[in-house]
């Protein structure tokens, strides 16, 4: 006789069907969802990869209200044990081994609540929609990154439950991001130009990120810039048909900024 391996109907009443993941082979036998049928509510119940529970704590993942579409970053299948995706697997791992959470609800329309003397935790869809695109985008981040992406999550959700985490800068997490510049200064949104500038500023004034040797060639940058900046600007000028009179005073007003450039650089000398 074949042995089996898949979901069998363990129970079907008027209330709800029950099925059951049966692996002859592996000798698994063990409740895996419930369909309900007076009430829009589906629960999955993870299948560890030898049976019993996928999680250390959780123990069902209960939807209400999806109509059997269920939210994204679930897994669907029993052949993959139900449960959370991929992507999410360290929001899970949060969840299960440090809140230790048992059950968690999915509401359609519902707010976000959390009891830890219950053991219990519910997302809206919204909530878990925005949950899910995060930890899409840090798929490819940093282990470090996504947990305290989970925290955050969490602390932002329920924060008199859950402290909120102390941020680490992630090494080489700016090279990483970076090395995807295409060397354009337009990449950047306002919000980026002015967080380098801060960053620039606490490296120049409060480390020795920036010796002598360094800020004199930025320096004779800077210079070179203003200068041949300031050259352009005649030129232009010069070659523009006005009249004498605007040449003459736009000419003053450029070499007032050229030269009170160099005033500030002598004083700072």
């Amino acid at each position: 006789m074949a042995k089996f391996f898949g979901e069998k109907s363990k129970t079907n009443n008027q209330t709800k069907q029950s099925f059951h993941f049966v692996n002859d082979e592996k000798k698994i036998n063990q409740l895996s969802r419930e369909i309900y049928k007076k009430v829009d509510k589906i629960i999955h119940y993870p299948i560890g990869y030898n049976g019993g529970q996928k999680y250390n704590n959780i123990t069902s993942l209960e939807f209400n209200g999806f109509k059997s579409k269920l939210p994204t970053g679930i897994i669907k299948s029993y052949k993959r044990g139900y449960g959370f995706t991929k992507n999410l697997k360290l929001f899970a791992n949060y969840l299960d081994n440090e809140l230790k959470i048992k059950k968690i609800i999915f509401e359609r329309t519902q707010s976000d609540l959390i009891d830890l003397r219950k053991s219990e935790v519910q997302f809206s869809d919204a909530s878990f929609s925005k949950i899910n695109k995060i930890f899409s985008d840090l798929a490819k981040k940093s282990i470090q990154e996504q947990e305290l992406a989970s925290k955050t999550c969490l602390h932002n959700l329920f924060p008199k439950q859950v402290s909120k985490p102390e941020k680490k800068y992630v090494s080489n997490a700016l090279t990483t991001t970076l090395s995807n510049w295409g060397n354009s200064i337009d990449e950047f949104s306002q919000k980026d130009k002015q967080t380098i500038q801060d960053l620039f500023e606490k490296l120049s004034l409060n480390t020795s990120f920036l010796d002598t040797s360094k800020l004199s060639n930025t320096k004779q940058y800077i210079d070179n810039k203003i200068l041949t900046d300031a050259i352009a600007e005649f030129s232009d000028l010069m070659n523009s048909p006005i009249s004498v009179i605007r040449l003459e005073k736009n000419g003053k007003h450029i070499l007032k900024q050229t030269v009170g450039y160099f005033r500030q650089y002598l004083l700072n000398l």
